[in-house]
């Protein structure tokens, strides 16, 4: 079983990492280094997926949706208005243009088209900012830093972006894994993601590699075999704790139904030391115990415990992870997941946890989940594409 199959079989998991207890098999070796080459965007073109129109300044945007032709946003309490017109509209049963992603604190929204990305600034205003692409964008992804200022575009190569007081772009990747996604620190200097295998035994995964600001890697994780079971790394994820990720034991993994052993989850401090925060079996290969999303209030980070039978996710408890390993569980539970395709896209400040449901061509509906409740509720916006403002993101929701 590749990677990708597995992804499809945890459908909401969206960011899988794990739990450790082994010591920790950090590596003190380098990867190669990406000699950065930075580009400067130019108002959007007669080439850019985006019509060149000027928007006026307004208040930062809670959430996003493409509706037809035309990217818009809105906020609690504040009416729906238009901050983006595609040329063209996306087609039917299609995963393509006008994808939008808001910034953390929603002042910011990039638009991913199908042949370029476009910076649109939701509270100055103005026209939106083409951001030039090695090669068509397709299913290429964004990922936000924490002060907004930064933004990392994710596919195949991998783009930092800085968007104040200038838009600016360095590639800083070439070889990552696209779904895996990518994730920034805190102070957008540094960026880790996991880098597509460089394997002859047919294992589909990769290492974990940093990338420092002087474009330097450093391999956190490797991907192991050892006859039939496989160690490998999953999507990492920033938090105010540290850099977060896991380590999935699985035997057989290329089989039609391979066998989930264990979970670890893993973390780089800021002092630059590795830990192993919690560590557990999954019982019977059906009960996963962690497995974290992002970063979260007052705790390292938010995640979810799963049920699986035959390989999908049946039942998933949103929890969080405290320093010392423990979780705490926030009272909100997605279940009757069979045949639904979900993600989690992240957790707001005042504790609701925004999930989508749809995609792959189909509508996309966003809900804002309180702690304690019993069902989705009631969608807040729905079209061809939705984002969220998440003040704690999961950054590997395409997983």
């Amino acid at each position: 079983m590749t990677l990708r199959s597995f992804s499809r079989g945890l459908p909401v998991v969206a960011s899988m990492v794990g739990l450790a207890a082994a010591a920790p098999c950090v590596s003190t070796a380098t990867a190669a280094s990406t000699a950065p080459e930075t580009t400067a965007p130019t108002d959007v073109a007669r080439t850019s997926d985006l019509l060149p129109r000027t928007i006026a300044a307004g208040p930062p945007a809670s959430f996003a949706w493409t509706e037809g032709s035309r990217v818009r946003v809105a906020a609690p309490g504040v009416p729906a208005r238009t901050v983006a017109w595609l040329r063209s509209a996306p087609s039917s049963g299609t995963r393509s243009g006008g994808r939008p992603a808001l910034s953390r604190d929603g002042s910011h929204l990039v638009v991913i088209g199908d042949q370029d990305a476009s910076l649109v600034p939701i509270t100055t205003g103005g026209r939106p900012v083409r951001i030039p692409a090695d090669d068509a964008y397709g299913d290429a992804e964004a990922r936000w830093s924490a002060d907004g200022r930064t933004v990392l575009i994710v596919e195949g190569a991998l783009a930092r972006c800085t968007v104040e007081p200038v838009v600016r772009c360095t590639t800083v990747g070439r070889d990552l894994i696209s779904e895996y996604g990518a994730t920034i620190s805190p102070d957008g200097a540094s960026v880790a993601y996991v880098r597509t295998a460089r394997r002859t035994d047919g294992v589909s995964a990769g290492d974990l590699v940093v990338r420092g600001p002087d474009g330097r890697g450093r391999i956190l994780e490797r991907t192991r075999v050892s006859g039939r079971r496989t160690s490998l790394p999953t999507p990492p994820t920033w938090t105010s704790s540290g850099l977060v990720w896991g380590v999935l034991d699985v035997r057989d993994i290329d089989d039609d139904a391979p066998g989930f052993s264990r979970v670890r989850t893993r973390i780089l401090r800021p002092d630059g030391t590795v830990h192993t925060l919690s560590a557990g079996p999954i019982a019977g290969g059906r009960t996963v115990p962690f497995l974290p999303f992002g970063g979260a209030p007052d705790a390292v980070a938010f995640g979810a415990r799963y049920r699986l039978a035959a390989g999908d996710v049946t039942r998933l408890d949103l929890a969080t992870l405290a320093a010392d390993g423990s979780t705490r569980q926030l009272g909100v539970s997605l279940t009757g997941l069979d045949g639904r395709s979900l993600a989690v896209l992240g957790v707001l400040a005042d504790g609701r946890v925004a999930v989508r449901e749809g995609g792959d061509g189909d509508e996309e509906r966003l809900y804002l989940v309180p702690p304690g409740a019993r069902s989705l509720g009631r969608a807040v916006a729905r079209g061809s594409a939705v984002d969220v403002a998440a003040a704690f993101p999961n950054d590997a929701r395409s997983f």
